[in-house]
C-alpha cells in the first residue's frame, strides 16, 4: 500500500475520532456519529491533496519508492566472490557494521541511527551468479523498529550509496 493511502487512511480514521468524541460530549452520540463519519470521510479524501502541497516543503518525498523499505539491484561485472568483498566494503563504507557474511551470497548488518531521522536500518546485500559470470547484488535496507512508517530517505539514502559505491568498484 502506497505511502500516502497509509497517511490518507490514518489520518481520516484519526480524525473521524475526535471528532465524534468532541461533537458527541458538545451535541450528543448520535450527531456525534454523524458529523464524525462525514469529517472523517472528508479528511480522507482532503489528506492526498494536502500531503502533496507541503510535503516538497519539508523535505519529504511522496513517490512511489518514498516508505522505509528499500530495494535496488545491480550486475557487477565480476565473479561472486569478488562482487562478495566489494559488497562488504560498500556496507563498511557507509558505517554499516557488518555481522554476516556468508559464501552462499549474504551480508547483512546494521546501520546505525542518530536519533533524528531512525533508530538504525538492517542492511542485507543478496549476491546471485548469473550465467555470464556476472554477479546481481541486491541491496535492500529496512529499518531496526519495525513500527518505522517514515524514515524521511534514510533507508533509500543507504541503498543509493552502497549501489553507488558498488558501481564505480
Amino acid at each position: 500500500m502506497p505511502d500516502i493511502v497509509k497517511l490518507a487512511i490514518g489520518f481520516g480514521v484519526g480524525f473521524s475520532v475526535v471528532v465524534v468524541i468532541l461533537f458527541s460530549l458538545i451535541s450528543g452520540v448520535d450527531r456525534g456519529l454523524e458529523i464524525g463519519l462525514i469529517a472523517g470521510a472528508v479528511a480522507v479524501v482532503a489528506t492526498p491533496l494536502i500531503a502533496h502541497k507541503l510535503a516538497p516543503r519539508f523535505g519529504v518525498s511522496l513517490s512511489g519508492t518514498s516508505g522505509p523499505r528499500q530495494r535496488r539491484s545491480i550486475v557487477l561485472a565480476m565473479p561472486r566472490g569478488v562482487a562478495l568483498e566489494k559488497a562488504r566494503a560498500a556496507a563498511e563504507a557507509i558505517g554499516t557494521q557488518v555481522t554476516e557474511v556468508d559464501a552462499k551470497g549474504l551480508v547483512a548488518g546494521k546501520v546505525p541511527g542518530d536519533g533524528r531521522r531512525s533508530y538504525g536500518e538492517r542492511i542485507t546485500m543478496s549476491l546471485v551468479d548469473l550465467p555470464d559470470g556476472h554477479t546481481e547484488v541486491t541491496v535492500a535496507s529496512a529499518p531496526v523498529l519495525w513500527t518505522t512508517l517514515v524514515d524521511y530517505g534514510k533507508g533509500r539514502e543507504n541503498v543509493e550509496a552502497i549501489v553507488r559505491h558498488l558501481g564505480a568498484a
